[in-house]
């Protein structure tokens, strides 16, 4: 038992634990139709919700979904979405006058505003992944500490953990408004737990977001997983499983196992 104490688990929370992406869709609605007055009510075309829930692997925070629903309303296809989207979604914001923070600071209050308005539908345009218990439980009973690290803000995740009755440090958790990227967030965790990158398991569901862990000096020791239940195109888990970055592919089946032998 002491040995399976010595290690930490990160885990991502959306598209590693949360299925958000209706919830996401409907705040880049409700977001941009205080931008564009062309947008009309809280109802998303279904087509739009459709193409969002497609497209969503583009997105890597919550306020980048404004301007995939922006693109997505003027019907550009999925394949050039794909291609273009960092530099497009860059042009969106630049023409409506709007940057990071501004952003930010929109999505946080339609998502604020909702919650306060109607807390019970705000929750059920989301849900837990069906592994995520059996993953938080490998945690608690085989890790030293288990921690989240998001780029959603933390008191969203810890509302939906609370509705959804799993009690959770809340000192663990890790969200956008601390002002670090993942990198910086876990090595500062690891040096004041002096705990060893080797003695760490982090999953994602960002194949870039691995990438970057794998090529970080201080953190190269870690076993990096990538969630392939989450928001992530079939060619980037081929792409993964094909490179040499010692970076795998989790898949939900076989989560609770997995995890639980790389406490050992």
């Amino acid at each position: 038992m002491k040995n399976q104490r010595k290690k930490i688990l990160f885990l991502d929370f959306d598209g590693v634990l949360c299925d958000s992406v209706n919830e996401t869709a409907r705040c880049a609605w409700l977001a941009g139709s205080v931008v564009w007055e062309a947008w009309r009510g809280e109802d998303i075309p279904k087509a739009y919700l459709e193409k969002f829930r497609t497209l969503r692997p583009l997105i890597k925070t919550g306020y980048q979904s404004i301007a995939l629903m922006k693109l997505i309303s003027e019907n550009y296809t999925e394949t050039f979405i794909k291609k273009e989207f960092h530099f497009m979604q860059e042009q969106v914001f630049t023409s409506a006058s709007l940057n990071r923070t501004m952003l930010i600071n929109l999505f946080d209050r339609v998502r604020s505003d909702w919650i306060k308005a109607n807390p019970r539908t705000w929750f059920e345009w989301q849900k837990l992944y069906p592994c995520t218990l059996d993953i938080i439980g490998v945690g608690r009973n085989h890790y030293k500490e288990v921690y989240i690290v998001s780029t959603k803000q933390k008191k969203f995740i810890s509302r939906l953990l609370h509705f959804y009755g799993i009690g959770f440090n809340p000192n663990n958790i890790y969200g956008l408004e601390y002002g670090e990227n993942k990198i910086e967030v876990i090595e500062n965790i690891l040096k004041e737990a002096k705990v060893s990158s080797k003695n760490a398991v982090y999953v994602d569901d960002y194949s870039n977001t691995l990438r970057s862990f794998a090529v970080t000096k201080a953190l190269k020791d870690m076993r990096l997983y990538l969630a392939s239940w989450g928001y992530i195109f079939p060619e980037n888990i081929e792409e993964i499983e094909e490179e040499k970055l010692g970076l795998r592919v989790l898949y939900s089946s076989l989560a609770e196992d997995i995890l639980k032998k790389e406490s050992m």
